[in-house]
């Protein structure tokens, strides 16, 4: 049995009411056997707890808290997400090698060392490979330790015959793993300045639910740097949009969009230089083929960094970051002008496992600029952001024209006049050098000015809104702009009514930006305030609540 859990805390002055809705229809606590209301007006902490919930079936719920002066509305979305399979023991845990092999050039008659440390429950069986054949200890020069969760291969006075590509296997009834890497016997005394890759981020063994992004990550250090190439149970991987391959530098990811059981196995990633080659593999279970008492916490997905507005010349490289937690990991997709951005070779779309989110276009065009989304979903919600990019033409002036002018003409006064004249004004998405303060307090019936200064070309269409609504000029509100690109908003006689969400919003064709504050109206006579959330939003009237699940 399963108990959901939502809380949040508010205040307010008087105390504020408070309500909850489920799916947009209220809920009545003597109707209701399987729900609990809490709600302590002294501290404002308020609780609902929804006893032996819907398993698999998302329910939004809302909580409203309300006095005489505003209202503060949040949301949660919950989901009780049911896994029971008995396929594997539940103590069972796959193999991972924590130190993988490392690739090595030796001298004819040395001693040759590998050296491996796993994890794995039950405790994993090891096995040593050369070029594919079992190695045993059937004669003398080689010695194999496997103590607990170590092993170490020693092969004494090498010879030629010796080189190839050694492997270890750590395997018990959860899954497997592996690792490899080559050995090159030298009769060199100078130590070459190559240096073989050596993992420094292997595989890990994932549990993935279906339809999950699937994020594989592996990093090497090598000189020069490393190709990488992965493989399912052997057989080599190609890079398409639904198993996206991305490697930069000494670093590779694969990225499955949306995991299913055809995708559970073995997953090997190879990186290699001129040094040498090193392998390592995890092995990747749907969540549902283990049982498990363990709580998954969802979080729906949010942008700790957004993509910024960026300027570039035409031909030049661009690249568009930002960072999303969620949990589960979402899927993530990049639009251009509205339109879904689909991979090339051109433009390359990065994910990894900590959030990071990159879009890189090789080489820009004029056609490239406009609005760039990046779109962050799971089974929880979605988060978008947006950015402008211009692209600035690069135009090329033969050394002939350049040169064409006298020395003479360049120094006087007319020839300067004539080039400011007729020289072209750079277009910009709009930029707030002004912004508004994130409160701002005043006193019932005071004259209240807000004041922002924002800077574009082409000049920006502006406007103020309240609550979300644009503020039409009145005796109450005059709104007045001048030519350097500040804008005043006046409000006469202002009342606690009036109290709320004030932004400046300011759009051109390349762009849009905003500012955004929370006016409080005191009262002259009342010792009151609207509604102050315990967490603030962009939209102040969100109560940021955090929700919790247990099994009992």
């Amino acid at each position: 049995k399963t108990v959901a859990t939502v809380t949040c805390q508010v205040t307010g002055i008087p105390t504020p009411k408070v309500r909850w809705l489920r799916d947009e229809i209220e809920i009545i606590e003597e109707e209701e056997e399987e729900i609990e209301t809490y709600y302590e007006e002294r501290t404002g902490h308020v609780r609902l707890t929804v006893k032996r919930p819907k398993q698999n079936v998302p329910v939004v719920f809302t909580v409203v808290a309300e006095n005489k002066f505003g209202k503060a509305v949040g949301k949660a979305n919950v989901y009780i997400q049911s896994v029971v399979l008995e396929r594997v023991k539940p103590s069972a845990v796959a193999p991972q090698i924590v130190q993988p092999l490392e690739a090595q050039v030796v001298r004819t008659g040395s001693t040759l060392v590998f050296e491996c440390r796993y994890t794995g429950l039950p405790k994993p069986t090891v096995k040593w490979f050369r070029n594919s054949k079992e190695i045993v200890e059937e004669e003398e020069e080689v010695i194999i330790v496997t103590e607990e969760y170590y092993s170490r291969l020693e092969i004494r006075r090498v010879t030629r015959q010796r080189g190839g590509k050694y492997e270890i296997t750590v395997t018990n009834e959860a899954g497997q793993a592996k690792s490899s890497a080559s050995v090159a016997i030298s009769d060199a005394t100078d130590t070459d300045e190559a240096k073989a890759p050596r993992f420094i981020e292997p595989l890990v063994p994932k549990l993935i639910a279906e339809a999950e992004v699937c994020i594989l990550e592996a990093s090497v250090e090598s000189y020069p740097t490393s190709t990488f190439q992965w493989f399912k149970e052997g057989t080599a991987i190609q890079s398409t949009n639904e198993q996206r391959i991305v490697t930069k530098e000494n670093r590779s990811i694969l990225i499955i969009e949306s995991f299913s059981r055809r995708d559970t196995g073995a997953y090997t990633c190879r990186a290699e230089n001129v040094a040498g080659s090193v392998t390592s593999t995890a092995t990747v279970q749907t969540l549902d083929t283990i049982e498990t008492e363990e709580v998954t916490e969802y979080i729906s997905p949010r942008f700790l960094e957004t993509i910024k507005p960026t300027r570039v010349m035409d031909g030049e490289r661009l690249t568009l970051e930002c960072q999303v937690m969620a949990m589960p990991l979402p899927k993530v997709h990049w639009y251009h002008n509205a339109q879904l951005i689909q991979e090339t070779k051109d433009k390359q779309v990065q994910q990894d496992s900590t959030g990071r989110c990159v879009l890189t276009i090789s080489e820009v065009f004029p056609e490239d600029k406009g609005e760039y989304t990046c779109v962050a979903s799971n089974k929880i919600g979605e988060a978008i952001c947006r950015a402008t990019v211009n692209v600035e033409p690069f135009e090329y002036v033969p050394d002939s024209e350049q040169f064409r002018s006298s020395e003479e003409d360049l120094l006087t006064d007319k020839s300067i006049s004539t080039l400011e004249e007729y020289a072209e004004p750079i277009e910009y998405a709009p930029q707030i050098v002004k912004q508004l303060p994130t409160v701002i307090h005043t006193q019932e019936r005071e004259l209240t000015k807000l004041e922002v200064k924002v800077l574009a070309h082409p000049k920006p269409q502006i406007r103020w809104l309240k609550a979300g609504e644009e503020i039409i000029p009145s005796e109450e509100f005059q709104i007045e702009n001048f030519d350097d690109g500040t804008s005043i908003l006046i409000i006469n006689d202002i009342y606690p009514d009036d109290s709320g969400e004030i932004t400046f919003e300011a759009h051109n064709a390349l762009g849009v930006a905003m500012t955004t504050a929370e006016l409080v109206v005191e009262g002259t006579y009342l010792s009151g305030s609207a509604l102050e959330c315990a967490t603030h939003s962009k939209n102040s009237a969100i109560i940021a609540g955090r929700w919790q699940w247990w099994l009992l």
